[in-house]
Formats: C-alpha cells, sequence, structure tokens
C-alpha cells in the first residue's frame, strides 16, 4: 500500500480477493472516500481517494479499514460455502415442515378500518423501501 497524489494505491490478489469482497471493502468507506478498482488478469489494482484533505496516517487508516472490510467479506462468504452443506441438512427438515398460519389480529377482526390502515402503512413502508436500492 502507498500513498499516491493524495490518494492510496495497491494490488490484491484475484486468489484471494473477489469482486464482491472489494465492493464490501468500498462499501465500508463510506462518503468518507472513493473506491476505484481497475480488474486484471490475476490481480485487482485499487486506488482509494479521500473525500478532503486527510494526513499521511488518516489515509493508511481508510486503507487498512478497506482491506480488513474486504478480507472479513471474503472469509464470510467462504465460511457460509463451506458449511453449506451442514446448513442444508440442519434447515430443510425445517423448511419442509413448512411455517404455521399466524393467527388473526383481534383487534383486526373487531375493527376492520385497523386492518385497511396497517395494510395502508405496510405498503407505503414497502414502497420506501423499494426505492432505497
Amino acid at each position: 500500500m502507498k500513498i499516491d497524489k493524495g490518494g492510496i494505491v495497491f494490488k490484491l490478489g484475484k486468489p484471494l480477493y473477489g469482486a464482491e469482497s472489494l465492493a464490501a471493502g468500498a462499501l465500508a468507506l463510506g462518503a468518507r472516500a472513493q473506491v476505484y478498482v481497475d480488474e486484471a488478469k490475476s490481480a485487482f489494482s485499487v486506488e482509494i481517494v479521500p473525500a478532503g484533505k486527510p494526513s499521511p496516517e488518516e489515509l493508511l487508516a481508510l486503507g487498512g479499514e478497506f482491506l480488513n472490510e474486504t478480507l472479513n467479506h471474503e472469509y464470510r462468504q467462504r465460511v457460509v460455502r463451506e458449511n453449506a452443506p451442514l446448513t442444508q441438512a440442519v434447515f430443510a427438515p425445517l423448511f419442509a415442515k413448512g411455517f404455521p398460519a399466524v393467527p388473526a389480529d383481534p383487534l383486526e377482526e373487531l375493527e376492520p378500518q385497523v386492518k385497511a390502515d396497517r395494510a395502508k402503512d405496510v405498503e407505503e413502508l414497502l414502497a420506501q423501501a423499494r426505492g432505497m436500492k
């Protein structure tokens, strides 16, 4: 990792890191920096350009945070893949049984307007969540 023109530049090998992990690292930095990635045959070239004028120590801290989150994401994904057979063996019987129906809310049964208001609120929240993509 080296400081270059007010940003940080380094290379990451493809066998260890994937594009999804690099995206997770970039998300961890948020608005504090922009992350540019160039993909070559065997490695990724990464440039982190911070917002503002941080000190060299703060630049290195941004790079460290990026690398930490990238490696953690890659590790979590590998753990999930390696444990997939166990996870499937545990959860498959549960999903095969299905889930019991949710009992009706007595308040909604007594007052139909409550059910209509809740449905409207849920639809507004879902529309808001879809807009966050």
